[in-house]
């Protein structure tokens, strides 16, 4: 046997017992000391309860505690509640206080507004002043100052008339005042269509009946309501009856200032070329504005002569007119039966015109139909005498 592989002998086993043993009481001694070191001294029971006192005060002392908790507990409670009751009333004041404050500001605002209208209002009718004081009568806001002093002397008067190239510069009155020229009146709560004035004026008969005679004349009509102004290219003429006897008992109705529905104001336009008495080129449709200058005729007895003009921002282009044949024209029947002639459109409806009005309360707006006894009596027939 080798000497690496040699069994210890009997001694020096025992001797490695002790050892080993030793060193085990030795590591079991460390931690026993160490568990020792790391806890805490144990706590008598007498340091906790007060064995000097009975059961009764050391339950009335617990009681005393648990009641003096409870009232603070209670005062906090009420402190929250009053802290709550502070902010809500604080949040009320300040939103009063910034509700007047916006009620101040938009009071403020409105009366300003009303202030600034008031103070526009006033300059705009600053110009007035002289005229209210040289007449001593109230002025409509809005007149143009060009015409304060026709108004100035007759209240009547609604509007101002001028016919380049002819002596016609004047106001119109409204047909109550009696005297030319003047102006058809308008239905009430009806909105302004055409335009009709009635003179007295028989020179423009013989300037523009003929095609000639309205190539040699200036054909431009300046018309104001007082507040707008207006300029109108005549396009030509017409021959009409007063007397429905003179036409089967109709009377062409021209001489309507309300304005039409859009049917009516077709059918106008339809009726009007007809009658014209040359063409102009101009052609006339439902959705223009017309003036219609009526004037006594010399061609028939209760004729009237109609001037027709045509409203245009521009009337630097002049027209040229040219004569229609006799038997495009359509003339009320009496001339045709004097003459024996065929009238062509003798078929033809005896058309009046329909037109709204609105009610300015409840904004419903009504039709209104006319008929011949809308006219009979429609063209004014009075001197020029006041």
């Amino acid at each position: 046997m080798s000497e690496n592989n040699q069994i210890p002998e009997h001694d020096d086993i025992e001797e490695l017992l002790k050892a080993y043993q030793k060193q085990r009481s030795e590591k079991k001694e460390k931690k026993e000391t160490a568990f020792d070191d790391s806890l805490p001294p144990p706590i008598r029971r007498e340091d906790i309860i007060d064995f000097s006192k009975n059961v009764d005060e050391a339950q009335e002392e617990e009681q005393e505690k648990t009641s003096s908790f409870d009232k603070f507990k209670k005062s906090l409670k009420d402190f929250s509640r009053f802290t709550r009751k502070v902010a809500v009333k604080a949040k009320s004041i300040i939103f009063n206080k910034i509700t007047l404050i916006v009620i101040i500001v938009i009071a403020v605002i409105i009366g300003g507004g009303f202030a600034v209208k008031a103070i526009i209002d006033s300059s705009k009718s600053a110009y007035l002043k002289p005229y209210e004081q040289k007449y001593n009568v109230e002025f409509p806001v809005g007149i143009l100052e060009k015409y304060c002093d026709y108004y100035g002397e007759d209240q009547r008067t609604v509007a101002y008339l001028e016919i380049k190239g002819t002596d016609i510069k004047t106001p119109v009155y409204e047909k109550s005042a009696k005297k030319y020229p003047a102006c058809e009146d308008l239905a009430v709560n009806a909105e302004q269509g055409n335009f009709v004035v009635y003179t007295d004026n028989k020179n423009l008969e013989s300037i523009y009946s003929t095609a000639d005679g309205y190539n040699n004349a200036d054909a431009e009509i300046y018309y104001s309501d007082l507040f707008n102004e207006y300029n109108f290219r005549i396009i030509g003429a017409f021959y009409t009856n007063s007397a429905p006897d003179d036409d089967n008992g109709y009377i062409f109705p021209y001489n309507t200032a309300e304005k039409m529905t859009a049917d009516s104001a077709n059918d106008l336009s339809d009726r009007v070329r007809s009658r014209l008495l040359y063409n102009t080129g101009l052609t006339i449709t439902g959705h223009d504005r017309l003036i219609f200058i009526s004037c006594p005729a010399d061609y028939r007895e209760n004729f009237r002569f109609v001037l027709v003009g045509i409203q245009r921002d521009d009337l630097s282009n002049k027209l040229q007119a040219k004569e229609k044949r006799e038997d495009e024209i359509h003339f009320p029947q009496v001339i045709y039966d004097e003459s024996e002639r065929e009238n062509r459109y003798r078929f033809s409806k005896q058309w009046y015109p329909e037109y709204e009005i609105t009610n300015p309360e409840t904004d419903k707006v009504t039709t209104v139909k006319t008929d011949i006894n809308d006219y009979k009596s429609r063209t004014p027939d009075f001197t020029t005498e006041d």
